[in-house]
């Protein structure tokens, strides 16, 4: 899950004065900020279980159930260490949209050419309300902080 709303952090109490302010600032987020985190978190979601469902429609034989844990495993292993709020490896925002839309554009392909053509469609749609979310809530904050 990632936060993607500035004002959704604020300063914790006590914190000395000389700390990054990775580690200064926690997350406290307001109902519509914490509605829409929980959205996105589900999309994450839905994208690793339609890598898997994918997974599981594509590959015949011996090697199905090891592609059906295997592919989400890569994509959730890049997505904890390069996109979660926790991330292991900080990388610029450039490279986090890479390995984000990596992941997403896999999930839609394999949904797509798997069959499930709707859910594809579907998927699409919300990775694209969800980075137009994204887009315009940096946006508006660039402008606020002018």
């Amino acid at each position: 899950m990632t936060s993607d709303c500035p004002d959704a952090e604020t300063p914790v109490a006590g914190t000395p004065p000389d700390t990054p302010p990775a580690v200064a600032l926690v997350p406290v987020p307001k109902a519509p900020v914490a509605l829409y985190l929980a959205a996105v978190f589900l999309l994450e979601l839905v994208a690793f279980a339609a890598l898997a469902y994918g997974s599981w429609r594509l590959v015949d034989g011996p090697l199905r159930l090891a592609a059906v844990f295997a592919v989400p495993a890569v994509a959730i292993v890049a997505w904890g260490l390069f996109v979660s709020p926790k991330a292991r490896i900080l990388l610029p925002v450039a490279g986090r949209l890479a390995i984000e839309l990596a992941v997403y554009g896999a999930a839609v392909t394999l949904l797509l050419v798997s069959g499930a053509v709707a859910a594809g469609v579907i998927l699409t749609v919300l990775v694209g309300a969800r980075q137009t979310v994204r887009f315009v809530a940096h946006r508006r904050a660039a402008t606020v902080s002018r």
